[in-house]
């Protein structure tokens, strides 16, 4: 992990530096890893995944969101297969966007973690369609 957390620095460093200069206190996930992260985060409240086909965003609690990440960093991927609501075949790449996201939150003091499951190509296509 410790070696991760030394390459990614330059690249959390910019955005550091973006999320300060503009005050970013909001990330915004979509799919993939975040719809993991909210899948695992529902599951433990709920016992089912997070409904996406009735809700198209997921509202973290931040804490909750690190103790996840934590539990992921420190977990072996023979672990993580008892972890309900990851998909077996995010298993072992989750442990990157874990580090990832959690350093952006820690370093750009984020306040507030979202997950959208419109990504960036919907986003663009709907605001072309509605020009």
């Amino acid at each position: 992990i410790k070696e991760l957390e030394i390459f990614l620095q330059k690249t959390v460093s910019e955005i550091h530096d973006n999320c300060h200069q503009h005050k970013v206190e909001n990330l915004i996930g979509c799919s993939g890893s975040f719809d993991s992260f909210a899948d695992m985060v529902c599951f433990k409240k709920t016992g089912t995944r997070f409904d996406s086909l009735h809700h198209s965003t997921f509202s973290f609690d931040t804490e909750e969101l690190f103790l996840l990440l934590n539990e992921i960093e420190s977990t072996s991927s023979a672990e993580r297969q008892h972890i309900q609501g990851l998909s077996h075949m995010r298993r072992d790449f989750i442990v990157y966007a874990a580090v990832l996201c959690r350093m952006v939150m820690e370093q750009c003091h984020i306040k507030n973690v979202f997950l959208s499951v419109y990504s960036l190509k919907e986003g663009v296509f709907f605001s072309r369609l509605n020009k």
